[in-house]
């Protein structure tokens, strides 16, 4: 493992830091580069990215779908500690608190000085996408701070994303 010690010399050092071992990765444009290039010429992009499923993730099985069957997602809650469960639902109330709050559906007249105004109004997107960060390490706030706030906004449908862990399913 390498190590280096930064000292903080304003935002061009968090730069610095992520090109840091940049050269661990030598081929990381080259990889970027072939994947993009067989997801647009798959006919099958589903059996593609399930492909880079299996080459790239820790996986032990190898997932045959994209989604979820809604069995595993119902079930999912039931693997869950009941100790982490009743945190995860008190932290979604917090979260669901502050969300509320910070929606204004009063539209706000901004009057210019040259004379033109502005309307500004919150209107929520139809759709919004959420990837969450799973498969060796799971971030359920990920899931909480994105879907939660999104429906308290008005957004209808979400789809969330995440990787199967290394038994082929996705973290409860």
């Amino acid at each position: 493992m390498k190590v280096k010690r930064f000292e903080w010399q304003g935002p061009g050092t968090a730069f610095d830091v992520r090109l840091w071992d940049f050269d661990a990765w030598p081929n990381v444009e080259a990889d970027v580069r072939e994947i993009l290039r067989g997801y647009h010429v798959s006919k099958d992009q589903d059996a593609y990215l399930l492909e880079l499923t299996a080459r790239f993730d820790a996986t032990e099985v190898e997932p045959q779908s994209l989604l979820v069957a809604p069995e595993e997602r119902v079930g999912a809650l039931g693997r869950i500690d009941d100790q982490l469960r009743r945190s995860m639902e008190l932290a979604a109330e917090n979260i669901r608190a502050v969300a509320a709050a910070q929606v204004d559906s009063t539209p706000q007249v901004i009057d210019l000085p040259q004379g033109q105004s502005v309307t500004i109004r919150e209107v929520p997107v139809r759709s919004a996408g959420i990837y969450a960060p799973g498969g060796r390490a799971a971030y359920p706030s990920s899931v909480l701070m994105c879907a939660i706030p999104a429906r308290v906004a008005g957004v209808e449908f979400i789809a969330l994303a995440t990787p199967p862990g290394p038994d082929g399913r996705v973290n409860p």
